[in-house]
């Protein structure tokens, strides 16, 4: 008895002892599999990182130069804004036309370059004030800016909101990279592109690779086609016009959307859902310029007060 048990015995420990290494074989087979997946994945990632960032930095040399030291592009030719004013001299709208056209079509071809990837971009325009007497540098660097946002505007250079996000900003007589011995060289403005690349990294983890599914194999996927009615598919889409209310102070000031006269303030009419550029003009007033946002989804009333030229306080 006692030699048939033993006989039973060490067959069963055998086959449970090579189970137990195929078990741990498949799983050493499985773990460099993914490990290896990963690795191919994160080399690729790093790659299309570089190629954007490359892309970036591949801003027009007739325009931008390259500041190693702060890892930030300089305009070649600053904007020379006067001492306390916001207001692009005439001498420089050429150039800032010029500036913001190339990189118009620098943002379009970074689009369909990286389309497949659905990488966004933040455009900074940063305005920068000299450190003198005047109290306001803050927000004195902040409204350089946004005017040459709205110069832009005028001159029909716009950067797709659904790509490029654009940020206005001041630094005031803060910030990096100041010009120490010449304190009026920081009467300037400062343009940045920077791609947004979480979404990007978001979706290549869940993308899988062209000669693979999502498990791992190379089984070709059966998508059905959809099939839409030729009638809802071929419907053109109706415009519809919305209320749209401008008051201003004074009255009688004169209301130019797009660059077109509509009428005086107090004003009210019908317009399309879009983004517009308003200019309101009056006599011995400063004009105002700015975005406004026709919404079907709320009230469009806009209220503003002219400020009168003699009231300017700046130096």
């Amino acid at each position: 008895m006692k030699k048939g048990h033993n006989d039973f015995f060490w067959p069963s420990y055998v086959d449970l002892m090579t189970g137990l290494f195929i078990v741990m074989l498949v799983l050493f087979v499985l773990s460099y599999k993914l490990l290896s997946d990963s690795k191919k994945v994160s080399e690729q990632k790093l790659k299309k990182i570089e190629e954007v960032q490359n892309a970036v930095s591949g801003l027009p040399r007739d325009y931008f130069t390259y500041e190693n030291e702060y890892k930030r592009y300089l305009l070649t030719r600053q904007i020379s804004f006067a001492k306390g004013k916001s207001e692009i001299p005439l001498i420089d709208e050429i150039y800032l036309n010029d500036v913001g056209t190339s990189l118009r079509l620098m943002i379009d071809s970074l689009q369909i370059k990286f389309a497949a990837d659905s990488i966004k971009y933040i455009l900074i325009i940063e305005g920068m004030a000299s450190n003198d007497s005047y109290t306001q540098n803050y927000q004195l660097s902040y409204e350089r800016a946004l005017s040459v946002y709205y110069f832009w505007l005028k001159k029909k250079i716009r950067f797709n909101p659904e790509i490029c996000e654009t940020m206005i900003s001041g630094s005031g007589t803060g910030g990096v990279g100041r010009d120490t011995i010449k304190e009026t060289n920081n009467q300037r403005i400062i343009i940045q592109i920077i791609p947004k690349l979480s979404k990007f990294l978001e979706s290549n983890l869940l993308r899988p690779t062209d000669n693979s599914s999502t498990f791992g194999s190379n089984e070709k996927r059966n998508i059905k086609p959809v099939i839409t009615s030729s009638k809802t598919s071929l419907r053109p889409k109706q415009k519809i016009k919305y209320p749209l209310t401008i008051l201003c102070y004074p009255s009688g000031a004169k209301i130019i959307l797009e660059g077109k006269n509509i009428g005086t303030a107090p004003y009210r009419g019908m317009q399309y859902p879009n983004n517009y550029l308003l200019e309101i003009h009056a006599p011995g007033y400063k004009e105002i310029t700015c975005e406004i946002k026709v919404d079907s989804a709320k009230t469009n009333d806009y209220d503003f007060n002219l400020e009168s030229i003699l009231d300017d306080g700046k130096n």
